[in-house]
């Protein structure tokens, strides 16, 4: 039977324990929000997974009314861009780059103009390497085994591509515009529901 020494000696290694998680837990939440991956903090995360079915859920209703006619001259214009994504696609977007401006400590990263146009440049990018992949699924493939590796971030691997596609003459991508990528994030950003 323990002692009351190594009972003790016991709770206060628990409780060093949960000090020491708690620290931990607070340094990679810090260090998450500080590199504008709040996303991927145990709040986002939670957040995300709760929000998601929410957003979908959104963009179809958006989706539906633009296909009824029930909705103003700027929904009509971003149409087609919702058109080439699925919801679950776009909504996942949205939510986690929602969470990853948000929380970011960059100076106006919070701002709903910079978070919307952070959307829809992630939408436009989604559309654009499904336009390679119809256009020029082998050379994509290659491209993405030659030049794609672990320490390359998202922008670049978009901009390696669009540059080498260029490069073959692929059927170029005709860039939305930063006015309708900003009309398009205001339509699947979870945190502008009341703006429209």
């Amino acid at each position: 039977m323990p002692t009351p020494a190594q009972i003790d000696e016991q709770i206060q290694l628990e409780r060093d324990a949960i000090s020491q998680g708690l620290k931990r837990l607070h340094k990679n939440t810090y260090d998450l929000e500080s590199k504008s991956y709040a996303s991927a903090t145990v709040y986002g995360a939670a957040s995300i997974h709760t929000l998601l079915p929410l957003v979908v859920a959104r963009i179809e209703n958006t989706t539906n009314r633009i296909k009824e006619g029930k909705t103003g001259a700027a929904f009509k214009e971003i149409q087609q861009y919702l058109a080439d994504v699925e919801p679950l696609v776009a909504a996942a977007l949205a939510v986690k780059l929602t969470f990853d401006k948000v929380f970011s400590y960059k100076d106006k990263s919070n701002q709903t103009v910079n978070v919307c146009d952070a959307i829809g440049l992630a939408v436009e990018q989604e559309c654009q390497m499904r336009h390679y992949e119809t256009h020029a699924p082998g050379l994509l493939h290659v491209l993405k085994e030659n030049y794609w590796h672990r320490s390359i971030g998202t922008q670049q691997k978009i901009v390696v591509i669009r540059t080498l596609m260029n490069r073959y003459e692929v059927k170029q991508w005709e860039a939305w515009g930063r006015a309708n990528r900003i009309k398009l994030g205001l339509v699947v950003n979870p945190s502008t529901k009341d703006l429209l």
